[in-house]
């Protein structure tokens, strides 16, 4: 990941992709630690996390059992009316808060979501 983030931060101009690219590769070589201060860096940076961001920083939540974070992310999209949010993205919060431990915010969340879509109900 050395190499991956000197190339990141040589880019200039640097968009959403190029984050979550990099969040993602932080995730999946299990440094969650980096992952998140990757992502409130992008955050301080002012750049719009998408959908795609908010599963990955999830992810990284579930696996560091970082409830308190995955609140505060459950908070942000609250709270910006993230317009992407979707079934994935409900699943992703239920799955977080499930594998942190705290199941009656798993309910809350699958509770305010439920739609006609199996996906959360699996």
């Amino acid at each position: 990941m050395g190499f991956a983030t000197e190339v990141f931060r040589r880019i200039e101009d640097r968009n959403t992709i190029c984050w979550n690219v990099l969040l993602a590769g932080h995730v999946s070589n299990r440094q969650l630690e980096e992952a998140l201060q990757l992502f409130n860096e992008m955050l301080l940076e002012g750049l719009k996390p998408s959908s795609i961001t908010f599963l990955i920083v999830l992810s990284a939540c579930s696996d560091a059992a970082a409830l308190r974070m995955g609140r505060e992310l459950h908070g942000y999209i609250i709270k910006n009316q993230f317009e992407d949010f979707n079934s994935t993205l409900g699943s992703a919060l239920i799955g977080m808060y499930t594998r942190c431990g705290s199941i009656v915010e798993a309910k809350s969340v699958f509770d305010s979501e439920i739609v006609d879509d199996n996906a959360l109900w699996n």
